[in-house]
């Protein structure tokens, strides 16, 4: 019994021990598991933080750049204004600037422009021509006042001295008297152009037609105008001067009977004009003229044109001076014609009413 009892003992104390051990490596086994399992955890935690960390890093810089636009952006803004600020000043001064210019009542002789005050004459200024003056520069026994000039000649800015007596400022300001001017010039053109052909307005190829008249064939070449119709090149004419200044008739001949000198026709739905013809016309007007504003209400300027010609007992083309070459003549080779003209005005525009044309 004792053997018996002491084989079973032992045999439970073994079994115990696999038990253990059993259960030992079950421990080891749970401890390795939850290592990995901690392991992992704490690798999720890693990654979950260093992304968290990235997002931070990432709206930040977005929000610092966002900042920095908004501050660049003002910064701009300010600049712009103050742009906006210096354009509005130089416009308004622009707007108010006077103009100074050579008074005359007649155009028989050019005002002296000296090399210092009662000094050596050094050029001259025809009547109504603007200057920009610099300065009074005192008095002398020949002139009350003088005053230090700048003006423009053939594309040049001289300075030099004029007797204040004869320099008068404008009525009106800059902008307007240049406003004036651009009709004047349509004005000019159209009165040019009449001369010999026909005003057609900005035109690009032409068109030869054949005519037959009296037993004679000639070609005769025509513009293409850049208006459509005659009613459009009226309706343009009228935007610069009163039609009681139009000198041609504008009316359309038939194409289809072409006679000669006939002005204009419509020819496929474009306008064509006249661009030849059987007289010279020929005068020695340079193109340039100056104006004067003798007065001024709310719709209608009253002005004074200074016409530029070369004096026909001074020109010597075979020299150099002639109308195609003007810049190598001098300022005494010059001689002007006064003319009167009239425009009216209509919220800022300006259609010249009354003009003598220059011969």
């Amino acid at each position: 019994m004792e053997d018996i009892e002491k084989e079973i003992a032992e045999e439970e104390g073994h079994d115990n021990i696999e038990m253990l051990h059993e259960n030992s490596e079950k421990e080891n086994k749970r401890k390795e598991d939850d290592n990995i399992r901690f392991s992992k955890m704490g690798s999720n935690q890693d990654k979950k933080r260093n992304i968290i960390i990235i997002v931070f890093i990432v709206i930040a810089v977005i929000l610092i750049g966002v900042i920095g636009i908004i501050t660049l952006t003002k910064e701009g803004d300010k600049s712009n204004n103050k742009d906006d600020d210096n354009t509005e000043e130089v416009v308004k001064e622009d707007i108010n600037k006077k103009v100074s210019y050579v008074a005359c009542d007649d155009a028989s002789g050019h005002l002296n422009v000296r090399n210092s005050i009662a000094g050596d004459i050094i050029d001259g200024l025809s009547c109504f021509e603007e200057v920009e003056l610099l300065e009074e520069a005192g008095s002398s026994d020949i002139c009350d006042k003088w005053y230090r000039v700048n003006y423009q000649r053939k594309g040049n800015t001289y300075t030099g001295y004029v007797c204040g007596k004869y320099v008068k400022e404008s009525i009106t300001d800059a902008t307007s008297i240049k406003k004036m001017r651009e009709v004047i010039d349509k004005v000019n053109k159209y009165y040019d152009d009449n001369q010999v052909m026909v005003y057609c307005g900005g035109t690009t190829d032409s068109k030869t037609i054949q005519i037959k008249e009296d037993g004679h064939t000639f070609d005769a070449q025509y513009l293409k105008s850049e208006f459509k119709s005659i009613e459009e090149l009226k309706k343009y004419i009228l935007t610069f001067m009163d039609e009681s200044l139009i000198k041609v008739k504008l009316e359309v001949s038939d194409y289809n009977n072409p006679k000669m000198f006939d002005n204009y026709y419509e020819i496929d739905g474009n306008l064509y004009c006249r661009n030849y013809s059987a007289k010279g016309w020929h005068n020695l007007y340079t193109g340039n003229y100056n104006i004067e504003v003798v007065s001024e209400t709310e719709n209608i300027i009253n002005l004074r044109i200074a016409y530029e010609y070369l004096d026909e007992n001074k020109v010597d083309e075979n020299g150099g001076c002639s109308l195609t070459n003007i810049s190598s003549c001098p300022t005494s080779y010059f001689k002007y014609v006064i003319k009167n003209a009239t425009l009216s005005r209509n919220n800022g525009n300006y259609i010249v009413t009354k003009m003598e044309f220059h011969d």
